[in-house]
């Protein structure tokens, strides 16, 4: 094995079969900008576009294909609500207090009693 040898204070070491090494120092001495505060960035321009014109025959069954699912998702969801009411007035029998959340929902029981009557 060859000896290493180190090199000189302030000077790189050359390795065989590597370039060598950037000059840190460089010939010319860097002048800094003077630090200018932060630009905003522009605004920006956004551009509202139209939707496509549709006739009145297309667009009809499109929201008849949606009406069902969605009157299905409100009526389970109304289901939902009623069962919660159920437990809360189970708990009011029972003696427990109740918090003003499910105060509420034992108000509001008529009008989603009505709305899944209206919409069954």
């Amino acid at each position: 094995a060859a000896p290493v040898k180190y090199a000189a204070p302030g000077k790189q070491r050359v390795i065989p079969g590597m370039p060598p090494p950037a000059s840190t120092a460089s010939k010319t001495p860097v002048v800094k900008k003077a630090a200018q505060p932060p630009q905003p960035p522009p605004p920006q321009v956004v551009v509202a576009s139209k939707p496509p014109a549709v006739s009145a025959e297309k667009a009809a069954p499109a929201v008849a294909e949606e009406a069902p699912i969605d009157k299905e998702k409100r009526c389970k969801a109304l289901k939902k609500k009623l069962k919660q009411v159920e437990e809360i007035k189970a708990k009011v029998a029972e003696g427990k207090e109740i918090d003003q959340d499910q105060k509420r929902k034992l108000e509001n029981e008529a009008a989603i009693l009505a709305e899944l009557k209206e919409l069954s």
